[in-house]
């Protein structure tokens, strides 16, 4: 039992790990594409719903309209995706199902 808790806090460290590097890369290319304090903004809603309250908020901060923060927010998650499944493949490496990888990601957390 011991060796398996210690796999599975292993898993789930890799999983943050995974996921906090995704987060660093995806602020790095805002910060190189001169849109820091969008991701800033923006980053917060990469993992929480977005409602309309706070969509709005992020809206009049950022001086954009409602439907172009939930566009951004949209993409701003499609990017993450996209950086986490470059991590696994960089991080687990071979031939490995990525999209399996991710799957099984998302369950350690």
């Amino acid at each position: 039992e011991e060796e398996r808790d210690s796999a599975k806090q292993f898993d789930r460290e890799w999983a943050e790990a995974v996921l906090a590097n995704a987060r660093r890369r995806l602020q790095e290319a805002h910060e190189q594409a001169g849109k820091a304090d969008r991701f800033e903004v923006l980053v917060l809603y990469l993992t929480e719903k977005t409602d309309s309250a706070s969509a709005a908020s992020a809206a009049e901060k950022l001086g954009m309209s409602l439907a172009a923060v939930r566009m951004a927010v949209s993409r701003l998650r499609d990017d993450f995706r996209v950086v986490i499944l470059s991590e696994i493949r960089d991080t687990v490496g071979g031939d490995v199902d990525v999209d399996e990888e991710f799957d099984y990601l998302l369950s350690c957390l």
